[in-house]
């Protein structure tokens, strides 16, 4: 018998995973580990990638109109709080004078983190709007 995930798993599968693994990417690009110990943290990783591109190709429940406006929501959620953040770094680089983050460094935090954002924001708006 086949199952459908529901919208709240396939939103965590597609871009919670992925979220965590940028997360984890920028953790090992900051901190040094050995050799070894980043292999395995590589294959786990790819593991997870592996799992969220199952997730595009399983059943799932249909999208509805409440669905979908939860997702567009939490979308513009993740990016407002995205905006947000540059524009704090952006003032507290004007009174510095100095650019104060290296983009390469932080990047893959900014990305992961806004896809985990949006996942989670999905989440609980699908949940928030069951009651």
């Amino acid at each position: 018998m086949e199952k459908n995930i529901n919208l709240r798993k396939k939103s965590l599968f597609s871009y919670g995973f992925v979220g965590i693994v940028w997360v984890v990417f920028g953790i090992v690009q900051i901190i040094e580990l050995p050799k070894y110990f980043k292999t395995v943290l590589m294959i786990v990783l790819l593991g997870m990638m592996s799992i969220s591109i199952c997730s595009h190709f399983m059943k799932s429940d249909k999208i509805d109109e409440m669905s979908k406006v939860n997702e567009l929501k939490a979308q513009s959620t993740s990016y407002i709080l995205l905006a947000l953040f540059f524009s704090i770094l952006l003032i507290i680089s004007f009174f510095k004078n100095v650019w104060i983050v290296d983009l390469v460094k932080i990047l893959p935090f900014l990305f992961g983190l806004n896809l985990m954002s949006k996942s989670l924001l999905f989440i609980f708006y699908e949940k928030a709007g069951q009651y």
